[in-house]
């Protein structure tokens, strides 16, 4: 073994690594010629490495050898086919699969008096200035191992670092360096790249400086170096053997390419494999699915974080409102109204209620802005994977927060945020607008988030109102049965007849009785008796319309209510309009919670329209967080907030994207 000393810039350190693809030969031909091999080379390994090598990692089936990773004591040697590894204290190999698509394996190098094997999260250094080379090998194979050898002494290393910080809760950084992204290196040119082309032509135009008067033409190129969609371009000379680079983007501008592409995709509502697509529809190599999930991991922690500043500027502005109202309780705390909705993951069809993911949102009915959300997921692919091994889950940060039904997601969501609603914003919900769903009205009156002292009062949403009373009339309509026995064909069509007719007798009576100079209650009162005298109007008996009902006195109709009566299709009318009858109140108030059905249409555009499962690991969360921010902020703030994050300054120059910011 070379005992050669080390250079005293041992600190500078290379991470190289062993990338083969194993392949299967049959019969004894291969056998034989590595066993010719190792007679050529035995003076420099004895039969007990051969052996051990042999029985651990097989190294007779390695073919196309790119790289290797090694200990700073041990040699190697590598040829086309076959590798080699020794030292003086013996060697331990083991094999593993790549996360690579392709059928890939990787051989490790240790020490086996540390009696340790690295893995592929740690960093094995190789002393690129100790020469620990077997000269006797081939030229080739001696430079594929030296190749990175003295490459500091004509490059600066490429270090990209990018520090998002947020101007709220956390400092989101991104380290990207050699141990965290596969840098890819390439030979040749092909396909298309994403390049910066002002700073590509700024760099041409210093590349002609060589010592002997040579310009860009007498470089050749060597390589391509590519992490993500940010390239390094190596090039020498012909003539003074001068190595330049030429980037496809300002270093300055640190990982602000790769991040700004990732951020399109989520923005746009996609994911990996549609970022996939557009590449290979381009020509142009796409990042690695590892480094896009980190990348999306730390802008969804910017989201989030952007999100929660957006919500309690938001609780700012309603707190000032309710002050110079005057709407403030006997504890000196203001109380505001909200609207309330939650979403699913996943679209249910009315029927099909299993979501791994839910959200609730508080939305202040003054501003109608987004004071609070709640996501709740229920599955984690990382624990559901090592429950179904049943090995030990490893380490890692789970999203899976929630254990009851899909159903219930919402309402624990909502209640959460009434409980946090005093140490967050410094306001009490006082009134509730949302829509036909009770289970939130009890869940807050059984939690009682305020005390026994307050109650919550729900106002129901006038539009969820009358589409549920459309649509059990229409449920009606289908039943050719009900309790007291078969429905006549005739009486069905006369119901899906009068059905629009009935639906404007609702309407109709909201408008007179809030037209009435009568207090609140006197309303209530009239809208009742109009709501329930409605099918009779409609069905032909006109004993107790009143003058604004019955507009055509002289019209001569058939009276049905008898039959409807006979039949029990107009007992199932009746019980029907009772839900009208007790919410007379919210159907005078007009109360809608369409701003909360917004905030839901930008959740299902940063999810594909529902349409892509995005709850298996956290992805979910993020992109609700980012409709808040694109909710709260609107045109197009949201892209303007990321991208100073992502660019770390207030001040975006970019022409292309100043048309959004």
């Amino acid at each position: 073994m070379d005992n050669t000393q080390p250079d005293p810039r041992k600190g500078n350190k290379k991470r190289l690594r062993l990338s083969a693809r194993r392949k299967k030969r049959k019969g004894p031909t291969k056998r034989k010629e590595n066993q010719a091999f190792i007679n050529e080379n035995k003076e420099n390994i004895d039969n007990d490495d051969v052996s051990r090598l042999r029985a651990s990692t097989h190294v007779e089936l390695l073919e196309d050898v790119e790289e290797v990773l090694v200990d700073d004591d041990i040699s190697c040697v590598m040829l086309d086919v076959q590798a080699i590894v020794h030292n003086e204290q013996g060697v331990k190999c083991h094999t593993r699969l790549t996360q690579d698509r392709a059928p890939l394996q990787e051989v490790t190098v240790t020490n086996e008096a540390q009696n340790k094997v690295f893995d592929e999260n740690e960093i094995v250094e190789f002393d690129q200035y100790n020469d620990n080379i077997d000269r006797s090998l081939p030229l080739l194979s001696r430079q594929h191992l030296l190749q990175n050898r003295d490459k500091e002494l004509a490059e600066e290393e490429i270090n990209y670092s990018t520090n998002w910080s947020t101007p709220s809760l956390s400092d989101n950084e991104l380290f990207v360096t050699k141990e965290q992204e596969m840098i890819n290196e390439t030979p040749s040119l092909e396909g298309n790249r994403l390049v910066d082309i002002g700073y590509i032509f700024s760099q041409l135009a210093t590349m002609s400086h060589h010592p002997f008067d040579c310009n860009f033409t007498s470089m050749d190129f060597i390589k391509e170096k590519r992490v993500g969609f940010m390239s390094s371009f190596h090039f020498v000379c012909k003539m003074c053997k001068i190595e330049k680079i030429i980037l496809s983007q300002d270093p300055i501008q640190k990982d602000y390419i790769n991040a700004s592409i990732v951020e399109g995709v989520f923005q746009t509502g996609n994911g990996y494999a549609q970022l996939d697509e557009i590449c290979a529809s381009v020509n142009m190599p796409n990042m690695s699915e590892r480094y896009y999930i980190k990348i999306s991991s730390k802008l969804g922690d910017i989201h989030r974080d952007v999100a929660l500043q957006h919500m309690l500027e938001a609780g700012k502005e309603e707190k000032q409102l309710a002050i110079e109202q005057g709407d403030i309780d006997t504890d000196g705390i203001p109380y505001i109204t909200v609207i309330t909705d939650g979403s699913w993951g996943k679209r249910s069809y009315g029927t099909n209620f299993n979501s791994l993911s839910g959200v609730g949102c508080i939305i202040g009915f003054n501003t109608k802005k987004i004071l609070f959300i709640g996501v709740r997921n229920s599955y984690c692919c990382i624990c559901a994977v090592a429950a179904k091994r049943k090995t030990e889950v490893l380490a890692h940060k789970c999203y899976k927060n929630w254990f009851g039904s899909s159903t219930e997601m919402e309402t624990d969501a909502i209640v959460e945020g009434f409980k946090i609603s005093v140490s967050m914003h410094g306001l009490k919900y006082s009134k509730l607008i949302g829509d036909g769903d009770s289970s939130v009205g009890n869940a807050l009156r059984n939690t009682m988030p305020y005390g026994p002292n307050i109650y919550i009062r729900k106002i129901e949403c006038s539009n969820h109102l009358m589409r549920n009373y459309s649509n059990k009339l229409r449920k009606i309509v289908k039943n050719t049965e009900n309790k007291n026995g078969p429905v006549p064909v005739t009486l069905r069509k006369a119901l899906s007849d009068r059905m629009r007719r009935l639906h404007k007798a609702v309407t109709g009576a909201i408008e007179h009785s809030a037209k009435l100079n009568l207090p609140l209650e006197g309303k209530i009162r009239s809208l009742k008796e109009d709501l329930l005298n409605g099918p009779c109007h409609v069905f032909g008996l006109h004993n107790s319309c009143k003058n604004y009902f019955c507009k055509n006195e002289n019209i001569v109709e058939m009276n049905l209510v008898p039959q409807l009566k006979a039949c029990g299709i107009w007992a199932d009318i009746y019980e029907n309009l009772g839900w009208l009858t007790q919410n007379a109140e919210s159907l005078l108030l007009k109360e809608t919670n369409n701003p909360a059905e917004h905030f839901n249409s930008i959740i299902a555009k940063f999810l594909a329209g529902k349409r892509v499962n995005f709850s298996l690991r956290g992805t979910y969360e993020k992109r609700c967080y980012a409709a808040v921010s694109e909710y709260n902020t609107k045109d197009y703030k949201l892209m303007q907030e990321i991208q100073k994050n992502i660019m770390c300054d207030d001040n975006i120059k970019n022409s292309y994207t100043q048309k959004y910011v």
